[in-house]
């Protein structure tokens, strides 16, 4: 989140530059997940949105991804996911709204 912003408007930045999609609508939020341990990195809060999405997937920041790919729910290897992601994934799945 950069200074100046608020949530909504930091989901739809990191989105883009991240993955290229643009944000059509917003639909809820999933979680606020802040637990110390979620990233060996550093502590940091990730705060998860489900939102409606439009565009092709171009990764436009270098420095912070890798490589961006897209999986049917069945496919999708949750054992080899970073951080706390499988958890932000399951909560979605299920519904959830969390605060962890």
């Amino acid at each position: 989140m950069d200074w100046g912003e608020d949530v909504e408007q930091a989901a739809i930045r990191e989105l883009k530059e991240e993955t290229g999609l643009s944000v059509t609508r917003i639909e809820r939020l999933v979680g606020v997940y802040s637990n110390p341990e979620r990233d060996p990195r550093m502590h940091s809060v990730c705060i998860v949105v489900a939102a409606q999405v439009e565009g092709t997937v171009t990764i436009k920041d270098v420095l912070e991804v890798e490589t961006v790919q897209d999986f049917a729910i069945a496919d999708i290897p949750f054992d080899q996911l970073a951080h706390d992601h499988c958890k932000q994934l399951q909560d979605y799945l299920a519904g959830k709204v969390t605060l962890a």
